[in-house]
């Protein structure tokens, strides 16, 4: 029977819960016992959401411990998995948690996988995949040897399955809390902007756009979808890494997704495989991409989204 640890992360609690379905393809066909560690968590919320995700739900309070304050967090993981030996750790590719699981895995003595997108089983053996050479390419890491195996996980990637468990809390102090450190200084709220991880609809812009991409938006806009892009497009200056999908980019799950001239390398097909419906628009009909789509449209990008765009709004002006 293996034991899983996940941390959860405060401001990304639900994606770090998401990392259970990680753990759930890592220990597929084995019994496994899972285990969410929170500290000062105070939404209700997402306290019984671990209650009901999780074999055991455990938060900690400890005001001593600030929530940036990666050494005491660190250490206390490092004790909590003295206590119970776990044989899988995950936490989340945030900012905090790549900071963070390198830390913990100096504490623990154990390799660490970071920014994991997909987990592969050959011959019994999970395989960890993440890009490397800049998101060129794609590495399955070996999980043999000593445990814990220890990973970072990207947001969106996994989801988790199953029914709503009736899970215990446990009680944990940690006793090897030390002065913080580290101090804020300073602070400056980012600005706000809008998730493409969470449209159910998504119009993608790819290299066969250019430097059309405004003429796309309003496509978009008709469809109360957001826009994206391939990673060519953001290489070039031309599109924001924050809308770029892919392997180095954000993985997305939409209903609809509309791929305007995008060929469909590897990593933005890896981004895109959770779709529900995919719509092709590419000069070449045997586009890698196209023969993944539901639909494919073979002609000019940028023409095919003004001429849907002008449809969708000469038929909502007939309606009303």
């Amino acid at each position: 029977m293996k034991k899983t640890l996940v941390f959860i992360e405060p401001e990304a609690w639900k994606d770090s819960i998401d990392l259970l379905g990680c753990a759930e393809e890592m220990c597929a066909g084995e019994t496994h016992i899972t285990y969410g560690v929170s500290f000062n968590l105070d939404d209700p919320g997402a306290l019984e959401a671990m209650r009901r995700c999780f074999d055991f739900c455990i938060p900690v309070r400890e005001g001593e411990i600030a929530g940036y304050d990666t050494v005491n967090i660190a250490a206390a993981l490092g004790e909590f998995h003295g206590i119970h030996n776990f044989d899988v750790v995950l936490i989340g590719a945030t900012p905090f948690g790549r900071v963070l699981a390198p830390r913990l895995a100096m504490t623990l003595g154990a390799p660490l996988c970071a920014d994991v997108t997909m987990v592969e089983r050959r011959d019994g053996e999970a395989l960890l995949v993440r890009p490397a050479f800049d998101g060129k390419m794609l590495a399955a890491i070996s999980c043999a040897g000593k445990k814990p195996v220890m990973a970072s996980i990207r947001a969106g990637v996994f989801s988790r399955a199953g029914t709503d468990k009736e899970g215990r809390t446990l009680e944990f102090q940690p006793s090897r809390v030390r002065p913080c450190k580290a101090r804020i200084v300073a602070s400056q709220k980012k600005e706000e902007t809008q998730d493409i991880r969470k449209s159910s609809v998504l119009v993608s812009a790819g290299a066969g756009i250019g430097r059309s991409f405004e003429k796309i938006q309003s496509l978009a806009r008709e469809l109360n979808g957001m826009t994206a892009s391939s990673r060519k497009l953001v290489d070039k200056g031309i599109t924001s890494r924050s809308i770029q999908v892919g392997q180095s980019g954000k993985t997305v799950s939409p209903k609809l997704y509309i791929a305007l001239g995008i060929n469909g390398a590897i990593q933005h097909v890896e981004g895109i495989k959770k779709a529900e419906y995919i719509i092709s628009v590419n000069t070449n009909k045997d586009a890698p991409l196209c023969s993944l789509s539901d639909i494919v449209v073979e002609g000019d990008a940028v023409a095919f989204a003004q001429k849907l765009t002008a449809t969708i709004k000469d038929r909502r002006k007939n309606t009303t």
